[in-house]
C-alpha cells in the first residue's frame, strides 16, 4: 500500500471493534476491493482508506490467528453503511460458512439495509399494495407491508442461483417514492438492486443501472458518482452463544437522497415517518 502521505480520503468511522473483527461505516464512493480505479475520495479501495486512517491495523506482528484486516462481504461502490472487515483468519472462516450456507450455520450475520424505491407508475409493486393482483416470485403479507422475494438470479455465466430477498415498507415520501427496509436472506451480485428493478418494477433512487430515470433531456449523461438510496444501516452477528449489532449513521446525502429520511445531525432514522400505503 502507498505511504500515508501519499493519498486523502474521507474519513472512515468504526463503529465497533474486537479482536476478530470490525465494522466501518463505508461512505458512498469508495470501492470495497482493489479495482484499478481511484474514487473522488482519494482512495481506490476501502482496505487502503483503513490503512491511511489506522496503520496500526497492518503491523507485521500479529500472531496466529489475528491477521490484518481481510474483506468478509462487500457494499457497491455508491452504497454506503455498515461493513465487516475480519482481523483473525477464525473470522474469516466462520461469517464466510455463514454467508456460504446460511442459517446457524458458522457465525451468524444478518444485515438490514434502508432503501428508497421509485416503483414505475405501472409497476409491479403498485399492484400489490392496491390489493390488484398477485405477483409472481413475491409473497406479500398486507397486514404488515412486508414481502419475501424469491427469484433466482443469473451470474456473469447466466448460471442462475436462489436469491432471496426480505421487503419491508417503511414510509410513504411524497408522491411516487417509498421508504423501504431490505434484509438480503442470500448474497447474489446486486441482489437488492436488481429484486427491486426486476420484479417489483421500483428501481433503487440513483441506481440508473436498472432502470432509475436519467436525468436531463433524451436521458443525459450519467455521472459515476452517483450515489445509491441505498444504505447498510445494521449488521446484527453472533459469536458463540451472544447476539450484538451495529448501527451505522447515514453520513453523506442527508440533504438530497436522504432528506425527510434521516436526522442530518444524528444520520439515524427519523420518528414520526409517514406512514406506509
Amino acid at each position: 500500500m502507498p505511504p500515508q502521505a501519499m493519498i486523502r480520503v474521507a474519513p472512515i468511522p468504526i463503529l465497533f471493534q474486537c479482536r476478530h473483527f470490525l465494522i466501518l461505516n463505508k461512505p458512498p464512493f469508495v470501492y470495497s476491493q482493489p479495482t484499478g480505479l481511484v474514487s473522488p475520495s482519494g482512495a481506490t479501495h476501502v482496505l487502503q482508506s483503513l490503512f491511511t486512517q489506522y496503520p496500526q491495523l497492518f503491523r507485521d506482528d500479529f500472531e496466529a490467528p489475528f491477521t490484518k484486516p481481510k474483506l468478509v462481504h462487500r457494499l457497491d461502490y455508491g452504497v454506503s453503511g455498515a461493513m465487516m472487515i475480519t482481523t483473525s483468519n477464525q473470522a474469516v472462516q466462520m461469517f464466510a460458512k455463514n454467508l456460504r450456507e446460511g442459517g446457524e450455520k458458522g457465525w451468524p450475520m444478518r444485515k438490514t439495509y434502508l432503501g428508497v424505491i421509485a416503483p414505475t407508475p405501472h409497476s409491479a409493486f403498485h399492484r400489490l399494495i392496491r390489493k390488484i393482483v398477485d405477483i409472481k416470485h413475491v409473497d406479500f403479507d398486507r397486514s404488515s407491508r412486508t414481502m419475501t422475494i424469491d427469484k433466482p438470479l443469473a451470474d456473469e455465466n447466466s448460471r442462475a442461483f436462489k436469491s432471496t430477498t426480505e421487503l419491508q415498507i417503511l414510509s410513504k415520501l411524497g408522491k411516487d417514492r417509498f421508504l423501504v427496509s431490505l434484509n438480503p436472506v442470500t448474497g447474489r451480485k446486486h441482489q437488492l438492486r436488481r429484486h427491486c428493478a426486476e420484479v417489483l418494477d421500483a428501481p433503487i433512487v440513483g441506481d440508473y443501472r436498472y432502470g432509475y430515470p436519467r436525468p436531463g433531456r433524451n436521458g443525459g449523461d450519467i455521472r459515476r458518482d452517483t450515489q445509491l438510496a441505498l444504505h447498510s444501516y445494521k449488521l446484527d452477528f453472533r459469536m458463540g452463544l451472544k447476539w450484538d449489532s451495529a448501527t451505522a449513521p447515514i453520513l453523506h446525502g442527508t440533504q438530497s437522497i436522504w432528506r425527510d429520511v434521516v436526522d442530518p445531525q444524528t444520520g439515524l432514522l427519523l420518528e414520526n415517518l409517514p406512514n406506509p400505503p
